[in-house]
């Protein structure tokens, strides 16, 4: 099944941030879909994924997740 999910995050202030951010959550799952906010510091993902996993996965990236929530 899959979910939307809207992550709130920080440290990230540049294109190259958001590619960084794509790239890692490429790693756990292929066919995820990403939108990057950079000016609200924002990331949605729609993937079949857990919240749980997605967060982590952003964190390890080096963009600790202030919130979380599923938004679809």
């Amino acid at each position: 099944e899959v979910f939307m999910y809207e992550l709130k995050v920080s440290g990230m202030s540049c294109p190259s941030c958001a590619s960084s951010l794509t790239y890692a959550l490429r790693s756990i799952d292929p066919k995820v879909e990403v939108t990057v906010d950079i000016t609200n510091q924002t990331v949605r993902v729609k993937s079949n994924k857990t919240q749980e996993a997605l967060t982590s996965i952003v964190a390890e990236a080096g963009y600790p997740v202030i919130n979380a929530k599923r938004i679809a």
